[in-house]
């Protein structure tokens, strides 16, 4: 089994994503949307999970 090291440095993002917006709620208030999704990015998170992969 095949070894590999790496030292990934940077940030790690955590994006929060969601879909469709249809307005944006007044005063602070909450609306429903029909999906949402959490993605990983910045130049340490990217990398990590490519790495992972």
């Amino acid at each position: 089994m095949p070894k590999f090291d790496v030292s990934s440095i940077g940030f790690y993002v955590l994006d929060i994503l969601g879909r469709p917006v249809s307005r944006i709620p007044e005063g602070g208030r909450a609306d429903y949307i029909e999906e949402i999704r959490m993605t990983v990015a910045g130049t340490a998170g990217a990398t990590g999970m490519d790495c992972a992969i």
